[in-house]
């Protein structure tokens, strides 16, 4: 005897604002554990035991080849984090943190690449996270235009890319 169930459906939504803020913190845990960690003790090497911000600060003035050094580290360190939501967002759709909430990044552009987003998109989407001048003015305007458009950031927006949850029914 066969059962006539009703077929589940499924349909994109868009991801809920603490899932989306949780995603993220647990991505900067496992950027913490993995690429941070890795770095720091080049940091607490490089700077000595200072005793606090003055020191520091005129420990960093009267060397020059350590705050060059520093830069560097600080760029590379950058450029990690960048590569770790670009490449798992283009390659998967999701980081660590999207996946273990059940969110995911799709493309309203192109269709053919089944909603994953370009590597451009990822790109445009993450620039914010490299520290610099022009794009730290985006730590500002990204949460500005999220709370008057509930469901999609600046960068998001730029970017042609949205984060959905996928509901089933």
């Amino acid at each position: 005897m066969d059962l006539e169930l009703p077929q589940r459906h499924s349909f994109l939504g868009p991801a809920v604002l603490w899932k989306r803020a949780l995603a993220f913190i647990i991505d900067l845990f496992v950027i913490d554990l993995f690429i941070f960690s890795s770095f720091r003790q080049i940091l607490l090497s490089s700077l000595g035991s200072s005793a606090g911000f003055s020191a520091t600060y005129h420990f960093l003035l009267s060397n020059s080849e350590i705050r060059r050094a520093l830069l560097y580290v600080f760029i590379l360190v950058s450029l990690f984090v960048l590569s770790y939501f670009i490449l798992l967002e283009y390659l998967t759709g999701q980081t660590i943190g999207k996946m273990i909430v059940n969110i995911l990044v799709v493309s309203v552009r192109d269709p053919n690449r089944a909603g994953t987003p370009g590597f451009l998109q990822c790109l445009v989407r993450s620039i914010f996270l490299f520290p610099v001048v022009p794009f730290i003015i985006l730590w500002l305007i990204d949460p500005i235009y999220y709370l008057f458009n509930k469901d999609q950031r600046f960068l998001e927006y730029l970017s042609q890319t949205r984060v959905v949850e996928r509901f089933v029914m």
